[in-house]
């Protein structure tokens, strides 16, 4: 063989290995191409795996964070509440005491005064009276917040005629008005009708509003004014209680309804009593379907606004007490 042949055997020999060693270098970085973007594509589901976590981590801290605030919420109302029964009940042994120790005392002088005539005794019978009666509505208080608090109170609805109602509640107050000398007046429409609803908590609530009215006034004025108007096919019937006392501080506002609080006061002459009737009243209220507002300055005097619906119906259910 030549010497050309032989160097063109050696240049297609080359070249061949040349191709094939091109190919094997082009499998190469194919294979490396393929790791490449096998390796980017689980870099990438890493990465969302690590937002996914990442996500649900910051959701169960924001989590825990509502729940350790609820938590500490709870605690403060626990806290609060333990506070005003403690503070409820402190009040309420006072409350009791006074009549008891009347009721004791009195009955005491007359059992020593054993030969005494019945007109010796009238004053000290009074007194017994007196305290038996504030112990007794004292007792009977704490009972009826008692069972509203648990939902055992049922509304029953029933007519009655307006006037006749209103007389009653009239004759009631001038009572305990005129335990701190105040003077009830009294403007009543004409038209009121018959109302139809639960008789025995509409006169308590009402009463209740009085009787605060009364507490915190001396030597003053009461008012009450009915009236009715007729709203979206329903009778509404507004009971507003104002007077001259001593009002409410702004800052005491927030809890005028809640129970086992009083608006405190350090005048002398004003009775103090177990701080649960406009509890009370709050609960006939949202019972009734009714609503109260109240308007107040201190040291002027309050307007209490009740409006309660004539049900037609006895199928009611009970609304939460607009302030």
């Amino acid at each position: 063989m030549s010497d050309d042949a032989h160097a063109h055997n050696d240049c297609q020999s080359l070249h061949t290995e040349k191709q094939r060693n091109e190919a094997i270098l082009q499998e190469i970085i194919w294979e490396l191409s393929k790791l490449n973007v096998s390796g980017q594509l689980e870099n990438l589901q890493l990465l969302e795996q690590i937002q996914q976590l990442t996500q649900a981590l910051s959701q169960t801290n924001m989590a825990l964070n509502a729940q350790l605030t609820e938590l500490q919420e709870t605690r403060d109302r626990a806290v609060d509440s333990n506070k005003a029964k403690s503070a409820f009940i402190a009040n309420v042994s006072r409350q009791l005491r006074s009549p008891l120790d009347a009721i004791i005392g009195y009955s005491t002088l007359i059992l020593e005064n054993k030969g005494g005539n019945i007109e010796e005794m009238q004053g000290d019978l009074q007194q017994v009276n007196s305290g038996a009666g504030q112990l007794l509505n004292i007792i009977n208080d704490i009972l009826e917040l008692s069972e509203l608090e648990s939902g055992q109170r049922p509304v029953n609805i029933d007519a009655f005629v307006m006037h006749d109602f209103l007389h009653d509640i009239i004759t009631t107050a001038e009572r305990f008005a005129h335990i701190n000398h105040n003077r009830l007046v009294t403007h009543i429409a004409d038209d009121l009708g018959v109302m139809s609803s639960d008789m025995k908590k509409l006169r308590q609530a009402i009463l209740h509003i009085l009787k605060n009215a009364a507490k915190f006034t001396s030597d003053g004025v009461i008012q009450l004014n009915v009236s009715s108007t007729q709203r979206d096919g329903q009778r509404w019937y507004l009971f507003e209680v104002s007077d001259t006392g001593i009002g409410i501080a702004g800052e005491n506002f927030e809890h005028l309804f809640d129970p086992f609080i009083q608006e405190p006061t350090t005048n002398p002459y004003i009775l103090q009593g177990s701080g649960i009737g406009l509890a009370i009243t709050k609960h006939y209220c949202a019972l009734l379907q009714g609503c109260c507002q109240v308007e107040s300055t201190a040291g002027k005097g309050s307007i209490f606004k009740l409006e309660f619906p004539s049900h037609e119906s006895t199928d009611i259910s009970p609304q939460t007490l607009d302030t």
